[in-house]
Formats: C-alpha cells, structure tokens, sequence
C-alpha cells in the first residue's frame, strides 16, 4: 500500500493485477527516493481517487509537498477542467480524468517535449481500448496534444513543469480520454472509445492501461533523453500533410510537415513564392490545423 497520505477527500485505490503486471516501478534511473519522492513503489500502487474536483492538475499543483514521482491523481468528474492555453475541457462523469507527476533529470528548460511522450500514452490506451475493431487504424496524433479519430477528438493532453527539484525537475501530466457511450455531454466534435465500438472498455480498464504505458514510456524518455521522434511521427502521420500554424504572437502560416526537433518542435516548409529558399520554419507553441491536400 502507498505510503503517501492524502489531503482530505482523495481515497487510495488498490492497485489492480493488470497495473502491477512485471512488478515494474514509478522509479526514474537516478530519481529520488523516499516518501515524498516516490519512493520505490511498484506502478499502480499510488493512486488516488476522488468523485468530484475542480481540476486534477491543480489539484497536483496544490498538493501538500509536492506531487510525489509516479502519482496517479482520478477525478470522475472536473467542475473546472482545462486544456492548453486554458481553454475549458468538458468532464463529465464515464470518462477518464487524470493527472500523474514524474521527475525528469534536467533542468525545465533543457527537458524534451513531455507533451509529445504523453500523446504516445494516450494513444497506447487507445489502441488496446480498441484492440481488434477498424477505428484502431484511425487513431493518429495532432501535434502538439491531441488524439484524433477520423478527425474528431478523442483525448486531449495537458503538461506543466512542477520546479526543479532534486537536480532535476518535476513536471505534471495531465490526460482526458473520452471512454463512456454517452458523447452528447461532451465537446462538439468529440468521440468516446465506447462510441467507436469498444463497448466493453471501462475507466478502470483505461486507467490501467495508462499506468503501464506511461511508466514504459516514461522511463524510456529519461534513458533516451530525447522524445521517441520515430513513434511519434509515425503515430501522426503528419509528415508531408499541410497544416495551417497559428504560433503566438505571429502571423499564421500555410506550410507542409517535414519533421520534429529534438525537443519535439514542430518543423514545416512554409508554402509561397519563394518556398524553397525560405528554409524550414520550426514551431514551438500555437494552434495547428489540418488542411486538405
């Protein structure tokens, strides 16, 4: 059982099988250890639950002592949940609420694209939510934090550096799977997994799937040192699409998809006279929309 104790209102959840299966751990290969670091813990076992919260991820950003390394925060429902940039995210009740923290061994502004790794995460739980059915060959990532299937929103991710600490830094990942039948609830545009034919998913299923998948994805992140560039791009499929960027602060701009940075940085060849010569146009923030070829 956790060591952790809660603030009022979150419950321990007992880890089931299917979390705990290889008897991995939350630890990062050099990460802090202890009751207020994480410990050694096996994955799955630190996870708390509440009916009814505002927001997990400020709920991780308002946790007493920090959100301890390898922490699974599950709300049933959000009253106030957000995506990037603030924007409202609509949480009602059948679908997965959740935000985890985990310790990079860098600086925040020398760590990769965690939204990126996240995306992969989400799109793991999918696919095994969809094992066997055709929707599992249309789910595809937008850069830089949505899961889409044929063209409609499945899951949306949320990251944000929690400080340094420990040599290193702490950073919270905050992820919304639409999982229930009911989608009328839900944002226009949006789709569950139950709505896609995955009738028996549940969201204990898909929680146990991310738990797996992000401590697998996660400490490959830190071994590496880098975003898994290969997977994300083919899991996009964005690679020679034309986008419409809208970066902060500048014009928008029409170009095609050519690759990623290191750190996970959107780069496009940008459309117009004198196209060839004008290089390779890399994006670090904005909205990013897909265009008909």
């Amino acid at each position: 059982m956790s060591d952790v104790v809660p603030p009022p209102g979150w419950v321990y959840m007992s880890p089931s099988r299917e979390a705990l299966e290889g008897d991995a751990t939350v630890d990062a290969p050099g990460a802090p250890v202890g009751p207020s670091a994480g410990g050694h813990t096996p994955v799955g076992d630190r996870i708390y639950k509440r009916d009814v919260t505002t927001s997990t991820m400020d709920d991780a950003a308002l946790w007493p002592g920090g959100l301890p390394h390898g922490t699974f925060l599950v709300a049933g429902r959000q009253e106030g949940g957000r995506g990037r940039t603030g924007r409202p995210w609509t949480s009602p009740p059948g679908h997965l609420y959740v935000t985890w923290s985990w310790w990079l061994p860098w600086p925040g502004e020398r760590a990769p694209s965690i939204t990126l790794e996240a995306g992969l995460v989400a799109r793991d739980v999918a696919l095994e939510l969809l094992d066997g059915l055709p929707a599992a060959d249309d789910v595809v990532l937008k850069w830089p934090n949505d899961l889409l299937v044929r063209g409609q929103k499945l899951a949306g991710v949320l990251c944000g550096w929690a400080g340094e600490w420990e040599g290193g830094c702490r950073v919270h990942v905050g992820l919304g799977l639409n999982v229930g039948a009911v989608t009328d609830d839900l944002a226009p545009g949006a789709i569950s997994i139950q709505a896609l034919g995955g009738t028996g998913a549940t969201v204990d299923g898909a929680l146990d799937a991310l738990v797996r998948s992000a401590s697998a994805r996660f400490g490959r992140l830190v071994a590496r040192g880098t975003v898994d560039r290969d997977a994300w791009l083919q899991a996009s499929r964005m690679v020679g699409r034309r986008v419409l960027a809208s970066p902060p602060g500048q014009a928008p701009v029409v170009g095609e998809v050519v690759g990623l940075s290191d750190r996970g940085e959107l780069q496009l060849v940008p459309e117009g006279p004198g196209r060839l010569g004008r290089g390779v146009l890399t994006i670090t923030a904005g909205d990013v929309r897909l265009l008909a070829d």
